[in-house]
């Protein structure tokens, strides 16, 4: 018997066979039923197909790497596998954050920043500072409440400016 699977079959079957362990539900959950074909034998086949290894060579977790073992280039293979990933599960704002987080790694995206201070409060004297939060709340017509304990020990609360 030969079964005919195309690459996003075999991508869903290999995803699911290695989250579950179990190739038979791979199968089921991949609609790769054939007739009266037992979902065993379709299981044994996909397992024994070479391109099918090879998927689960390159989908299987890798182990930790030590820090001396991250690279630039390795990190952008990542995101490349990563992306691959998301685009077979079509989670493609995954998808769209990988390539991004790749391209920016290789040097292809360019951001700006430009940052303008237009008051430096660390060069400003305590008075200064007062005016200008006077002036703000003056604008913003904000009102500060006094908590200033009564001499009874009983709290008052007034609104004043």
């Amino acid at each position: 018997m030969s079964i005919k699977t195309n690459p996003v079959q075999e991508s869903n079957f290999v995803r699911i066979y290695l989250k579950t362990g179990d190739a038979v539900e791979a199968v089921i959950r991949t609609g790769l039923l054939y007739g009266t074909v037992d979902p065993r034998d379709i299981a044994d086949e996909m397992l024994a197909s070479q391109r099918v290894q090879e998927l689960i060579a390159s989908m299987q977790p890798q182990p930790s790497k030590k820090p001396s073992e991250i690279t630039r280039e390795s990190i952008i293979t990542d995101f490349e596998r990563i992306h691959g990933e998301a685009m077979v599960e079509k989670d493609f704002g995954a998808a769209i954050a990988a390539k991004k987080n790749q391209a920016t790694l290789m040097g292809l995206v360019q951001e700006n920043v430009q940052v303008t201070h237009k008051m430096d409060v660390t060069r400003m004297t305590d008075e200064q500072i007062e005016k200008i939060l006077e002036k703000r709340l003056k604008q913003n017509e904000l009102k500060m409440i006094d908590v200033t304990p009564t001499p009874i020990g009983l709290g008052s609360v007034s609104v004043g400016k």
